[in-house]
């Protein structure tokens, strides 16, 4: 009996293999588009909490290089940078508004998994749904910030964690170039600026090519 369903799961895991065997290639891209923070709640050295928002709309950039294995996964090194702005400071019922430029930049390694990635398949069908998700790390830059005359934090960058939850689909504009449409919730522990704790979170929403060389 035991041998039975071995050899029958052995079958099954061969097939879906077989299923999905598809062409591997290496591959390079870039993508832009915008991203929508979350407010955060920060927490300065004598431990006192208020509530940061930031910005509404801010910029994300990424080039990235990558290998697609034959089973459809797909792993890539990313470079990115995030641009967006302090919006709002809220304490004990009072909120001002702050102005603080936020970069953040770093590095990100990441794995897919595309559903349609063979070149034939694609024929058939226009686009190739994807998920992912990526680790590494981020360097966060924000510049000197008051309310009220009453400095929050000074000039300070913290390298930080972080990781991204990611869904796209990519679509077939010849056979060595894919138009890819994604989306990706990037996070990071607490950044400490000036003794000043804060999270970081956003949604982005992006529009780039992959090209392979097939």
């Amino acid at each position: 009996m035991i041998k039975t369903v071995f050899i029958m799961l052995s079958v099954f895991v061969f097939s879906i293999t077989y299923a999905n065997a598809g062409q591997s290639g290496d591959y390079i891209g870039a993508s832009s588009g915008i991203l929508f923070t979350e407010a955060s709640t920060i927490t300065d050295r004598n431990g006192s909490t208020a509530n940061l928002a930031y910005s509404n709309i801010g910029i994300p950039v990424s080039a990235f290089i990558g290998h697609q294995f034959g089973i459809g996964v797909r792993v890539e090194e990313e470079a990115f940078y995030k641009k967006f702005t302090t919006h709002g400071f809220s304490y004990s019922g009072s909120t001002s508004q702050i102005d603080s430029n936020v970069f953040c930049f770093g590095a990100m390694s990441n794995l897919y998994y595309d559903w349609y990635h063979d070149v034939k398949v694609l024929e058939e069908f226009p686009i190739s749904p994807y998920v992912g998700l990526g680790v590494g790390l981020a360097s966060v830059n924000m510049s000197e910030s008051s309310v009220n005359g009453l400095k929050l934090w000074s000039n300070g960058n913290d390298t930080i964690f972080t990781y991204q939850l990611i869904i796209g689909s990519g679509i077939p504009i010849s056979k060595d170039i894919l138009l890819d449409v994604s989306y990706r919730h990037f996070a990071t522990k607490y950044i400490t600026i000036d003794q000043t704790k804060a999270s970081l979170s956003n949604q982005n929403f992006l529009l780039g090519v992959r090209y392979f060389f097939r």
